[in-house]
This record gives structure tokens, sequence and C-alpha cells, in this order.
């Protein structure tokens, strides 16, 4: 179904161009990056670009959209049996560690266990964990705190 579709592909575009955005204020940066590698086109840049601001101005999002914060974008994290989990973002501040994962459509009972497994692991690497967020990107932004 086209509708559909067209939906993956802006939720793939958009979780795209948060994985390259390290604080609010390179979400310029990010942007032409994407138009540059053909993930938007330029009549679609205004309508995308609102929707990712809305995430990074977001009133319960935007200290962990810093500059100075240490964030890790979709970076693997390797477990003892060999399985890899690779969450959104994860952003430590003051040594604790908050986890965002970003879903666009409905929501899935398996999103708050995905989340939880992501926890697990950076608690069992040493990290306290200060928040679980999933964030829902739709016509409107809304969290889920864990």
């Amino acid at each position: 179904d086209t509708t559909q579709e067209e939906a993956i592909k802006k939720g793939n575009t958009i979780h795209y161009i948060l994985s390259q955005i390290h604080s609010y204020k390179n979400l310029e940066a990010a942007m032409k990056l994407a138009l540059q590698k053909g993930f938007i086109m330029s009549d679609e840049l205004a309508s995308i670009k609102d929707k990712v601001l809305q995430v990074v101005t977001h009133p319960k999002l935007i200290p962990l959209f810093g500059e100075k914060n240490t964030v890790f974008n979709e970076k693997e994290i390797l477990l003892p049996n060999r399985q890899k989990l690779r969450p959104d973002r994860v952003v430590l501040i003051n040594n604790k560690a908050s986890i965002i994962d970003y879903k666009t459509g409905r929501g899935n009972p398996a999103y708050k266990e995905q989340i939880l497994s992501y926890a697990n692991a950076l608690e069992s690497m040493g990290y306290i964990i200060d928040k679980k967020i999933i964030v829902y990107i739709d016509a409107t932004i809304t969290t889920e705190f864990i």
C-alpha cells in the first residue's frame, strides 16, 4: 500500500536525521546531509525539519539535546552472548544514562521490552539509568517514560 510505504519512508528518514543530531544546534547540518544524500527532496525539507525540530525542542526532551552532553546515536552494544543491541540515542549527563528510542506509528508493548533490554545492558556495563523514553513521532510528538 502506497500510503503505508510513504509512512515507513518518512519514519526512516526522520530516524536517520535524528541519528545525525548530537545537539539541537546541528539540526541544520543534519538536514543538509539528508538532502545531499537523497534521503529527502527539497519539497519535503520544511515539513520534515518541522517534525525533527518538534522532537529536539520538546519540553521533556530538550535537556537531552544539549550541547555539552555525551551522546551515542545508533551505537551497538555487544552482549556477553554476542547478541547486539542498538539504542537510537543514549545520552550521558552527570554519569547517568538516558535512553531514547524513536518510534513512528502506533504503540506496541514490545517497545517497552526493547528499551528495558537497552537499560539492562547499560546497567550491566556500570551505568546508572536516569530515563528510558520512547518518543512517538506522529502528527504530534508524544513521550512515554518507562
